[in-house]
């Protein structure tokens, strides 16, 4: 038994969560704790004001949501009746017994698990310290109900890998085949918990493996005055598709200031990684022949290839988003030449009715070599100078400066006598 705790300020965002699964058919709520009637009575509305009703007793309190999952190896199988019984059980052990809560079990991955939501504002008003929860409180709960309902123990897992609900692969968006907002919020959120970026552009490289894209703005917008940010889905070509999403309507909320604290702590968490990819990556060019070659064998290792082009659509960096290891790193940052990239054929390349995305590599030395390799197809891309307007960091003031004089407004005159 493995549990997830997760602690923030949006009692909406968690039970929303829950609830788009519900009515996808991808979970059924099990149990509604302290609600006072039938679960059957209970609509979305009811279920959001029980919480709101004990938050709005102490609004100073900002962390007031508990979202957890209790997860189960994949042979372990338990009924409904258990695992309300479990849920139930390890609730009070953690000190929210007397707490409302609301207990979903999902059927979305390979393994059986079940969530559970819940504030930690109690009806008089106090609020329970939720600091180190999973140290203190959580960890021996854990301990305890495994032996209590002869369960498998966690520890007895961590050799054989046991994943939680990363057990189903994460696939690229499909415009259409489901609903966008939910989409996104799903890769993001995969991202951003897992994945160690340490810029704003690096964050879109993998985005970009999903068909998704951060946008916060061109220089001198008010988005990126402001700080805001949005998410769109991509379509085949790269290019924008269906309604954007702001941050803020998401779950957990990946605020361009998240984004940004995310990338200052990864720097370190990523250094340690890059010889792993370097040393792959500078084998394979070693022995590959053709770029499809190449692209092939990464893909078996986890390594998807990206690449940045100029409007004329020469290389100019390529970038490698390592799955396995959950970040990316550039050409440069592994030290490799674009001069390896450029001895490499063509090999069979993927079709594509839409050759401006076609990618070529130039030699250093000026003209287009018969030769130069195509890499359309072989991976995800962007051109460079459209990087650098959506990627770059630096936050430009809209509109005019403090120097500029403003224009006066003329005043309306009336008729003549």
């Amino acid at each position: 038994m493995v549990v997830k705790l997760k602690t923030g300020s949006s009692i909406r965002g968690a039970l929303s969560y829950n609830e788009q699964k519900v009515y996808r058919g991808e979970a059924h709520l099990l149990l509604a704790s302290g609600f006072g009637c039938d679960i059957d009575r209970l609509g979305f509305s009811e279920k959001l004001r029980r919480f709101q009703l004990l938050n709005e007793r102490d609004r100073n309190i900002r962390t007031n949501t508990l979202h957890l999952s209790i997860n189960f190896p994949p042979e372990e199988v338990l009924s409904d009746e258990k695992m309300r019984l479990i849920a139930t059980d390890y609730m009070k052990r953690i000190g929210f017994g007397e707490q409302p809560f609301l207990v979903y079990r999902h059927a979305d991955t390979l393994h059986q698990h079940f969530h559970i939501v819940t504030t930690s504002i109690e009806a008089d008003g106090n609020h329970i310290d939720m600091n180190f929860l999973g140290r203190d409180k959580s960890e021996p709960a854990r301990k305890a109900i495994e032996q209590e309902f002869g369960l498998i123990a966690a520890e007895s897992r961590k050799r054989k890998g046991f994943v939680l609900e990363g057990a189903s692969p994460l696939l690229p968006a499909e415009y259409g085949k489901q609903e966008t907002k939910h989409a996104i919020t799903n890769i993001v959120g995969t991202v951003v918990n897992s994945y160690k970026f340490a810029s704003l552009d690096e964050f879109n490289i993998i985005l970009r493996q999903f068909n998704v894209i951060a946008d916060w703005g061109l220089p001198g917008s008010r988005r990126r005055h402001t700080g805001g940010l949005v998410y769109s889905l991509l379509d085949a070509e790269g290019r924008k598709t269906g309604v954007p999403i702001k941050a803020s309507d998401i779950y957990k909320k990946p605020l361009l200031k998240l984004i940004q604290r995310k990338c200052a702590g990864n720097q370190v968490k990523k250094a340690g990684l890059a010889v792993k990819t370097e040393n792959t990556v500078t084998t394979l060019l070693r022995s590959c022949q053709t770029a499809s070659e190449l692209a092939s064998r990464l893909k078996k290792r986890g390594i998807r290839l990206h690449f940045d082009q100029d409007k004329l659509g020469v290389l100019q960096s390529v970038h490698f988003v390592d799955h396995f290891n959950k970040t990316v790193f550039s050409n440069g940052d592994l030290n490799i030449s674009l001069n390896d990239f450029y001895r490499l054929r063509a090999g069979d390349v993927m079709e594509s009715s839409n050759r401006s995305q076609k990618v070529m590599i130039r030699p250093s030395g000026g003209d287009h070599a018969p030769n130069s390799t195509d890499f359309f197809g072989l991976g995800s891309h962007s051109t460079a100078g459209t990087m650098h307007i959506l990627f770059h960091q630096t936050f430009a003031a809209p509109g005019p400066g403090p120097s500029t004089p403003k224009k006066k407004k003329r005043r309306k005159r009336g008729p003549s006598h």
